[in-house]
């Protein structure tokens, strides 16, 4: 598949229904595609983002197709998964259990 047409991919790394790689492999046939991966979030991402930021990049790319929009929303913690906040929970009870 190859196309010029100026295309937004979210890739959710919790989506169970299209793996994030099948996004990176559209990404990298489309010269005009911009790939957002969301590595906390699942399949129907811009529904369930609570804080609109999905909804807030995609309406700003169609307004603007040639501009990469702001994504700074799409970094904050509520898009991370919070491994090492859980590591240290799990490590303090293991540590209490002895």
């Amino acid at each position: 598949m190859k196309s010029d047409i100026p295309t937004l991919i979210y890739g959710g790394g919790l989506d169970t229904q299209t793996a994030v790689v099948y996004g990176r492999e559209v990404h990298r046939h489309l010269p005009r595609s911009m790939l957002l991966e969301w590595p906390a979030n699942g399949h129907i991402l811009i529904s369930m983002s609570l804080d609109i930021c999905a909804g807030t990049i995609a309406a700003a790319f169609l307004d603007a197709p040639d501009t990469s929009p702001d994504t700074a929303c799409a970094t904050t913690a509520d898009y991370k998964i919070p491994f090492e906040k859980y590591y240290r929970i799990m490590a303090d009870k293991l540590a209490g259990d002895k």
